[in-house]
Order: structure tokens, then sequence, then C-alpha cells
């Protein structure tokens, strides 16, 4: 996924509520959209070093640049939660993920027993939902999720479960968009609910995968497969 347009170096100043963030870079100052609706607290603090570039022109639009990129000490960190899903069809288009070999997207937003899922997927042995997660929180080598409360992750999963008894498969795969980390684990003090979740779909055969990514100042495409710890 390479970017389109000039990324700007800026200073965050503050982010006036989860959308919004406003930079200054050089002499100006811009009101950004911050396509990542969690809290990235740790990322989006004041003073952080972040990128943007201009958005894609909509009359719905408030604002003309988008923050795409923070730094985290030297790593660089993906910010846009809308890249996730091109990023695994890049990567599934190209055999990059194994545990997704051999089957092919024939559904994007399926619902499925009340839900949306990201993708409706056909194999050899049947379909699968897969849903795709974007995780930026790290602490000590081990990427977190979420990074806020999230009633409907929970409940993707315990549908996922529901979906082997009728039948399908099912898989979560994990999308940490940063480079540095070692290994995935759900955010159980934040949100024990979503750990618990994961971990009762999982033993009841729901796939559960994590990738990194490689993050650049052109672009972001995901990169290795890290250990899930439950």
């Amino acid at each position: 996924m390479k970017f389109k347009g000039k990324l700007i170096q800026g200073v965050l100043i503050n982010r006036p509520n989860r959308f919004i963030g406003l930079v200054k870079a050089g002499r100006k100052q811009y009101e950004c959209f911050v396509p990542d609706p969690g809290r990235a607290e740790e990322l989006l603090a004041p003073g952080a070093t972040v990128y943007i570039r201009a958005g894609k022109n909509s009359e719905d639009r408030r604002t003309s640049m988008d923050l795409v990129l923070a730094v985290d000490g030297r790593t660089l960190v993906s910010v846009d939660t809308r890249l996730t899903n091109q990023l695994v069809l890049e990567a599934m288009q190209a055999k990059a993920i194994k545990e997704l070999k051999g089957y092919k997207v024939i559904g994007t937003e399926h619902e499925f027993l009340g839900s949306r899922f990201d993708f409706l997927l056909k194999g050899r042995k049947g379909e699968m939902l897969l849903e795709v997660k974007s995780v930026t929180l790290m602490k000590d080598g081990l990427a977190l999720f979420p990074d806020s409360p999230t009633e409907r992750g929970s409940r993707h999963l315990k549908t996922m479960a529901d979906s082997l008894r009728r039948g399908m498969m099912a898989a979560v795969i994990f999308v940490i968009q940063r480079g540095d980390a070692k290994a995935f684990s759900p955010n159980d003090p934040l949100d024990p609910e979503f750990g618990l979740s994961l971990r009762v779909a999982m033993a009841k055969g729901v796939g559960a995968f994590a990738y990194k990514c490689k993050v650049t100042k052109t672009g972001v495409v995901l990169d290795k497969m890290v250990p899930v710890k439950v």
C-alpha cells in the first residue's frame, strides 16, 4: 500500500476529539482528520511528531488533511485504520498469509447473525468469515488490542464461534501497523471481556493470527507473522 501524495512532517498540538488533530507544520497549522477511532494516547499526545497528507476531496469533509503516521521513539506507526483491509487483500493476492492460501474473497461487509464482517472467503474446505483488527498500541514489545473498550469486538468473536456450529470457518487477523512488535496479546487490563471472548473463540476453533507491518514514509505493507499469546 503506497501513499498517494506528499507526506508533511509536523507536530501535534492537541487532539480536540478522537477524529480531529491540530498539527503545526512549518509556519502553518492544519486541522487534520485522524483515521483511528481508538484512543491512541501513547502515540497522539501533544508534542508528538506526526506525518500528514492531503485527504480525498469530499463535500462532507470538514478537514483537508489526514494524519496518517506517528513516531514512537524510532518507530514509524501507521494510525490509519482504513488501510488494514487493503493490506490484507494485497497480502492474500501475493499469497503472503499462509493461513489463508487457497482462499479467495467472495464478499465484503458480509452480514451474518446480525453482525458485519470484513470479508467472506471461500476455499476448498468451504466458507470462512474473516475479521480484521488494526493494532497500534505496544508495551515492552507486546502489541495489544484494543486500546479502548470494544463491545463490538467481543460480539464479533462470539458470533464467529457460533458460526463454527453452522458449518462455517472463522478467523480474526490482527494487523499491527508497526514493525517493532515481537508478539500480540489481548489487552486484558483495559478490556477483560474482549480477552475472554478471544480465548473462548480460539478454544472452539476460531483462527487468530497477528502480522506486523513494515511502515515507511512511502507506504505500509503486511510483513511477518508474530505469535498470539493468550
